[in-house]
């Protein structure tokens, strides 16, 4: 009889144990997904912000007045996360977390007034 009941109370520990062994696997696989998905949802934004271009407008005290070349919409981004080379009328791009001029617009502006000269 008391082999019995060591062996019962064996089996419940056994069970009790497993049961919590789940639960934080369970938990911690919950909480590793729920990381990778805010992860993996940051990075699309970033770069989904990548891709837009903005036109500077102007500087004002700390931050930089620019215009979505897409929306048209005016943001203020500030001015440490600019670089020092942009100035008003310049078009930036958000790289590596730093806003910088965009050349390749000035290419495709120059283009077109080059195919416009030879039109005229």
């Amino acid at each position: 009889m008391i082999f019995i009941s060591l062996y019962d109370i064996l089996n419940s520990i056994d069970r009790g144990l497993e049961k919590n062994i789940k639960n934080y696997n369970n938990s911690f696989i919950d909480n590793f997904i729920d990381e990778l998905r805010s992860k993996l949802d940051k990075a699309n934004s970033i770069d989904k912000t990548d891709d837009v271009l903005f036109t500077l407008d102007r500087y004002e005290g700390d931050f930089a007045v620019c215009e979505n070349r897409e929306s048209r919409e005016m943001i203020n981004i500030s001015r440490n996360k600019i670089s020092n080379l942009a100035k008003e009328g310049d078009v930036i791009r958000l790289k590596n977390g730093m806003y910088v001029v965009d050349n390749s617009t000035d290419i495709e502006n120059i283009e077109k007034k080059v195919e416009k000269l030879w039109k005229d």
